[in-house]
């Protein structure tokens, strides 16, 4: 079985989570490392989601690291 797959530079993990095929990849930090992988994964791959790990911030004193939050809205205002 394959394990991973190398494509233009970028390493795309192969395997399973609870019985689910599932691929990860590391980006990197700038956005349009971001944009290029995820535009790469779903060339290549039949994708039903996305689950992001990422830094961010905020202004809620209740959030801590290692918490998981769901936002209802997002927007990029570009770096």
């Amino acid at each position: 079985m394959l394990t991973f797959l190398g494509f233009t530079g970028k390493i795309f993990r192969i395997g399973k989570i609870n019985c689910t095929d599932v691929v990860y990849a590391r980006a990197g930090e700038l956005m349009v490392n971001v944009g290029s992988t995820v535009q790469l994964l779903v060339d290549i791959f039949i994708v039903r989601g996305i689950v992001h790990f990422g830094g961010a911030a905020s202004i809620n004193g209740s959030v801590r690291t290692g918490d998981v939050s769901v936002p209802d809205q997002v927007a990029y205002t570009a770096a």
